[in-house]
């Protein structure tokens, strides 16, 4: 619980130095990003300008005014985002009227080894290495006979 409050609080203390680029891809999709485009021209966004702006804090109340959903299934696409970090991307969705998001931790955390790799447990691996060579020597056996058959055919079809 303490790890998940420092970071909130670190995540918004940082908010207002990151510099944020908006630009449009290959795909005419807008990205928003903290690094700038390799290829596209970006516009980056004043997050000072910005910071002291009012701005609708109602989403519901935007996505619903921009892409006017016209059933449920369309309304509740409304709350489905792509999150995209250096650690990882995935889908997430918004679970609260603040824009508070929730996601897989793959996305967000980098990946822990196991506790068995950790103590240096290798015997899944060893195995998985026996099982390729021995699969290895079976497909070696069937491309030696397919020449073989390849050698006989040639010799009759000349």
């Amino acid at each position: 619980m303490r790890v998940a409050i420092f970071l909130i609080a670190a995540l918004h203390a940082c908010q207002g130095y990151a510099e944020i680029y908006k630009y449009r891809d290959s795909d005419g999709k807008w990205r928003f990003s903290d690094k700038p485009p390799e290829k596209a021209v970006a516009e980056s966004i004043d997050s000072y300008a910005s910071s002291r702006a009012t701005v609708n804090k109602d989403h519901k109340q935007r996505l619903e005014k921009k892409y006017r959903p016209v059933n449920v299934a369309e309304r509740a696409s409304l709350a489905v985002v792509k999150v995209e970090t250096v650690l990882g991307s995935g889908s997430g969705f918004f679970i609260s009227p603040e824009g508070l998001l929730i996601t897989n931790r793959h996305v967000v955390r980098p990946p822990s080894l196991s506790e068995a790799d950790t103590l240096g447990d290798h015997a899944k691996a060893e195995k998985n290495l026996r099982r390729a060579k021995q699969s290895l020597v079976q497909r070696r056996a069937r491309l030696k006979s397919a020449r073989v058959d390849l050698q006989k055919y040639e010799r009759w079809y000349e």
